[in-house]
């Protein structure tokens, strides 16, 4: 049975990492390439060690620089073996791309742009490294706002986030993310409509419900327009 379009949607609130992009297997080697360093079995493991606690140690603080060359610092001993410091790493690790654009991306921003709807991101990353692939990605020039945890706990807040983003019109506003534990748990907290994007099937093991379910970007149009 066909579903019943959203309707009074004016603005997509995009998640970034997992929505628009997703990392690549091969992170590690493009980082220690760039860097001009071995790739090495320690260097792998600290560095997706730093990766995988970057989320739990930003759930109630804000992604600042220095917040970030925090948990480098715990996670990465390593970098003092190549005479690199914390900041130095951060610094150019922000720079580097190690991320691929998710098939069906562009166009459907792209295309929702060009149809009179607004869209903005809600990242819980750093403002720096967003605008960069944003832009490496020809999608900059179609988000109306960007909206980052160095501004203010992101997700974390969700009623708070959601009244700064929304100014209290949240039945116009519409989330479409890839975790439910985050994206969805965030739109169902602040009252706002959401859409989870599950490319791969997985099941949902959250009390959170998305308003729908995509397993491509595409169907975002259908939903909405």
């Amino acid at each position: 049975m066909k579903k019943k379009k959203l309707k009074g949607i004016k603005t997509v609130i995009w998640d970034c990492d997992g929505t628009i992009w997703e990392h690549v297997e091969y992170e590690a080697q493009i980082v220690t390439d760039v860097l001009q360093i071995p790739l090495t079995k320690e260097f792998e493991e600290q560095y997706f060690e730093t990766i995988k606690n970057f989320m739990s140690f930003f759930r109630k603080r804000k992604m600042t620089q220095e917040n970030v060359e925090r948990v480098v610092q715990k996670h990465m001993p390593i970098l003092e073996r190549y005479g690199m410091s914390t900041k130095e790493f951060v610094d150019r690790w922000i720079k580097i791309e190690t991320s691929v654009l998710i098939n069906g991306a562009y166009e459907t921003i792209k295309y929702l742009n060009e149809s009179g709807i607004r869209n903005i991101v809600l990242s819980d990353m750093l403002q720096e490294k967003q605008e960069l692939l944003l832009e490496n990605y020809g999608l900059k020039e179609f988000m109306q706002k960007i909206y980052t945890s160095q501004d203010y706990y992101i997700k974390a807040r969700k009623v708070a986030t959601a009244r700064i983003v929304t100014k209290g019109r949240e039945k116009e506003y519409i989330i479409i993310g890839d975790s439910c534990e985050s994206d969805i748990a965030f739109a169902s907290n602040a009252g706002i409509r959401s859409i989870w994007f599950n490319p791969n099937g997985k099941e949902n093991k959250t009390k959170y419900k998305p308003t729908r379910e995509i397993k491509k970007l595409e169907e975002v149009i259908q939903i909405i327009l």
